[in-house]
């Protein structure tokens, strides 16, 4: 038989009071449970970061309250705010407005009814336990630069595209991977012979352009830099005669 502990006599303890209170509490808990789970805060986060993104804003932060605040509203009340506060302005949103607002409330709604179901989940679960481990073990990072370091042990300028599509073409076909002519088929997308065609004419000229870049702008700026010290030693030996 169940007996208290740390209660007097082992007895129950039961009074209007003590049921008023402990009310209180869990109302109180109910309300602040939500803020225990992360995901609702880590989506918040991403929404503000879409709206001033710290890596591509090179704005003034005078406008951080206001992107806060339309992030805030994207959370609450969905696109369906931008709308919204043209009309309250007076600005009538226009047709192209409001096909957008309602292709991303579609987009929104779709999203979060696929993935409250089981199949979705399952899914999700069976792509996080297939990552790429390095030679140690160890996943290593969702990103091209992460994979070809692992697998070939070397680098690549990823910020040049004719490397970046080199390295791309050695990762799909290395024996590494192992790719099936089923599994391209399945997960790639046919182009016509003309379209990849003129995409390698593009980056080969868009590789040999940037390589006459290089000495062009190392020269300017080196020049830019030579200026300005001589303009800061002349000002420096103008304020030491004064």
């Amino acid at each position: 038989m169940y007996k208290h502990a740390y209660v007097p006599y082992g007895k129950d303890l039961h009074c209007e009071e003590l049921k008023l209170a402990l009310n209180d509490i869990f109302t109180m808990v109910v309300k602040l449970a939500p803020i225990v789970n992360s995901q609702r805060n880590e989506s918040f986060n991403s929404t503000v970061g879409s709206k001033n993104p710290k890596i591509r804003f090179y704005g003034w932060s005078e406008s951080n309250d206001f992107r806060v605040a339309y992030a805030m509203a994207q959370t609450n009340v969905g696109y369906g705010y931008i709308c919204r506060k043209l009309n309250s302005l007076g600005i009538e949103p226009g047709t192209n407005c409001e096909a957008y607002v309602d292709g991303m409330k579609r987009k929104r709604d779709g999203d979060n009814t696929r993935k409250i179901f089981l199949k979705f989940k399952k899914r999700r679960n069976e792509i996080h336990t297939k990552r790429i481990h390095d030679r140690n073990g160890d996943s290593c990072a969702l990103n091209q630069s992460a994979v070809y370091k692992a697998w070939f042990d070397q680098g690549f300028d990823a910020h040049d595209a004719l490397e970046d599509v080199k390295a791309l073409h050695r990762i799909l076909f290395s024996k590494l991977l192992n790719l099936s002519e089923k599994d391209l088929i399945k997960h790639c997308q046919a182009i016509p012979f003309d379209e990849a065609y003129q995409d390698n004419l593009y980056l080969n000229q868009r590789h040999q352009f940037v390589q006459t870049l290089d000495t062009k702008l190392h020269g300017t700026i080196s020049k830019g830099m030579v200026q300005n010290r001589q303009q800061w030693l002349e000002l420096r030996e103008f304020t030491k005669s004064v």
